[in-house]
Formats: C-alpha cells, structure tokens, sequence
C-alpha cells in the first residue's frame, strides 16, 4: 500500500523453531528526537500494516522475508474494510510513589498510551497504532483509532483476529529510562465508541513494602533495604469483585544491566535491562512469600541469586549495578478475561498470564541481597 522506495532490513535473532507470525507497522513519527529523551512523546501516524508467516528451523538462517504492506490504515482507508473508533481514555491509575505535596493523596499516573491490537487467539498481538497523544498539551477526548474489520482481504484468512484496545499508565521517565510502574487494561473493542477510562478500567499497583524500596523519587539504580528471605506487599487497591477473584501475582527476582546509551548525550535508550532468575506465582489473598530454601550440595546449588554481570565502575554507564544487587518485580495480574476459563489449581500454565489478562499492573525495585554462594 505504501513504499518508500527504500529497503528497510532488519534481522529477528534467536528465535526458536517453528512457525511465526511477523507483522510490520508503518507511518509517519514526529518529535523522533524528543523520543530519544522520552519515549512517552512519540506522534506517530499509522499508515499500514502488514503481516507475514515464516518458518524457523533449527541451524538454518534464514533470508529475506517480504512483508507486504496490504492494510490501510491511512486516510483513504476503505470504510467496508476498516472500523473507526472513538476511545474515552484517561483517568489513570494513582502512583503510590508520586503524591500531592499538600494533601499527601497519590497523584495519577502522568503518561498514558492508548495501542490497539489484534489478538491472534494465542499468537500473539499485531499492533496498529502506539498512540501517545494522550501526554500533550493539546490533548482532547476522544481518541479516534482505526482497527481492521472481521475478515480484512488485506490478513491472513486462517487468523482468528479479534480487535482489543490496549492501555498503558506509566510514571515520567528519567535520562531516557522508561521507569517501573506500569498499569495495563486490555478490553474489548466492540462498538465505535469504548471507554478506557475510569476507576474499574485500570488496575492499582501493587504496593512495595518488606524488603523496603529506595525513597521516592529514585534513580533508576537506587538500591532499597536488604532482603532477607521474605517478600511482602500490598495488593493493589480499589478492586472490584472480579479482580480480586481472579488476581494472580507473579514475583519475579532477577538482575539489570546497564540500558543501552542514547544518541542524545547522557540519556539511555531504556530502563535498564532485566534478566530473570527466579519466577514465583502466588494466588489471590497470599501478600507474603519466603523464599525457597535450596539444601547445599543439591542439583540446584548454589541458588542463582546473584547479579552475574556486575557493571559498578564502568565509566559509559549511565547506571551501575554490583553483584549483590537484585531486582524484585511485582506482577498483579487479572485473569479469565473475554470469556476465557482460567483456574490456578487446575490446568495452569505460564503462559496464562498474558493470554488470558484484562489486567496487569507491575512495579519494581533495587534491593540488596548479602548471601552470595561464592561463584563455581
């Protein structure tokens, strides 16, 4: 539908054997060098999408893959083929971490995008816009958006796609690092007008509290209290009856390395980059966990809680973290979404959580972790 007259190459490394689904978004980006300061403050106009579906064997590399650009998104779209919405978005979450200098209540989330997806039905999500109009000065409700049809002659036919709208709360980056705590609702897109706004839209954030996190505000790479075995948290507050029958919290501890550096001197392409090392999944109504305990000499010793590449003393990074620190990371997600079973004493599988979520909420933080095993 539409072309440059220039390739584009990219490469998509290490992904493992099978079938994928690839999809590219095209438009046109304002304020690009702003972005590099703050990723928040992208004007970005869709255009086009298209979708491809590429086999990967193991060993092989494979070559160039065409993606035609077969559905508009653009001005001219055709009406039969592509729905118009108007979004009521807004009214995000409260920050825990951000409050009102005189009353002390917490103020909302400053930055907010609004991004439309397909969902394959356990494929993935193809994205037709990353709409942050909703951080500028000139913005105005509603946000108009465009999802394809039911059938678009421009997709896959053997797709199951159903429309959804994605929003997404965030706090004000820092040096270019896109912070955490995040607030995400996924709802269906059903008519031409949705709301995306309002106290049982989004979902809190869960409250960090033993260890305890570095005073607010922080730098990307403050380290709070020590942790000593226990986690503890507040669940997320304002919970309609659902939510909190189908809450599911996913603690995740593991370690950050330096975010790459940015174009623009002293800012960073990102927050810092998080590797996993433990995943615990912890049902409604359970706020505390302890840790597992690993018996010295076990298959599993020694326990993987150390941060393996320690950046503390490299002058080109923005942020430094050593080896005794780890990050926790406080997931609350809502599952049984869109008519999806879910139970987590029954059939439960990781990949539930983002396949099967209305709402996901997740902060996190530096602490200190002082039993390092000494490395074999």
């Amino acid at each position: 539908v539409y072309s440059s007259g220039a390739e584009a190459p990219f490469t998509l490394p290490n992904l493992p054997p099978g079938e994928h689904l690839i999809f590219a978004l095209a438009g046109r980006g304002k304020g690009v060098l702003e972005t590099l300061e703050d990723p928040y403050m992208l004007r970005f106009t869709p255009l086009a999408l298209g979708v491809a579906t590429v086999t990967v064997e193991a060993g092989v590399t494979r070559g160039g893959v065409e993606i035609p650009l077969t559905v508009d998104l653009g001005p001219t779209s055709s009406e039969a083929e592509v729905e118009r919405i108007l979004v009521d978005f807004g009214e995000l979450p409260p920050d825990p971490l951000t409050r009102d200098p005189v009353t002390d209540d917490p103020l909302p989330m400053p930055m907010g995008l609004l991004m439309p997806i397909l969902d394959t039905g356990g494929r993935g999500f193809l994205f037709t816009a990353v709409d942050a109009r909703y951080n500028f000065d000139d913005y105005t409700s509603p946000l108009e958006t465009l999802l394809p049809r039911a059938g678009h002659p421009g997709l896959p036919p053997e797709l199951q796609l159903t429309p959804r709208l994605v929003g997404l709360a965030g706090r004000r980056t820092f040096k270019g690092a896109d912070p955490p705590g995040i607030s995400t609702a996924i709802t269906v897109a059903t008519d031409s007008r949705s709301r995306m706004a309002g106290d049982d839209v989004w979902l809190d954030l869960p409250r960090a509290r033993i260890p305890a996190p570095p005073a607010a505000p922080a730098a990307p790479d403050a380290v709070g209290a020590d942790l000593e075995g226990v986690i503890t948290w507040g669940e997320p507050e304002r919970l309609t009856t659902f939510q909190r029958e189908n809450l599911l919290y996913v603690v995740r501890l593991g370690y950050l390395t330096p975010p790459p550096a940015s174009p623009a001197p002293g800012y960073t392409i990102g927050n810092g980059r998080s590797h996993p090392l433990w995943d615990l999944y912890v049902p409604h109504g359970h706020t505390t966990i302890e840790l597992p305990t690993i018996p010295e000499g076990g298959p599993d010793w020694p326990p993987q809680l150390r941060n393996p590449s320690p950046s503390t003393g490299q002058p080109t990074a923005t942020f430094a973290y050593d080896a005794e620190t780890l990050e926790i990371e406080l997931n609350a997600c809502v599952l049984g979404a869109f008519g999806k079973s879910y139970s987590y004493d029954e059939d439960f599988h990781v990949a539930d959580v983002n396949l099967h979520a209305s709402h996901l909420s997740q902060d996190s933080y530096l602490v200190r972790w002082r039993h390092l095993p000494e490395p074999e």
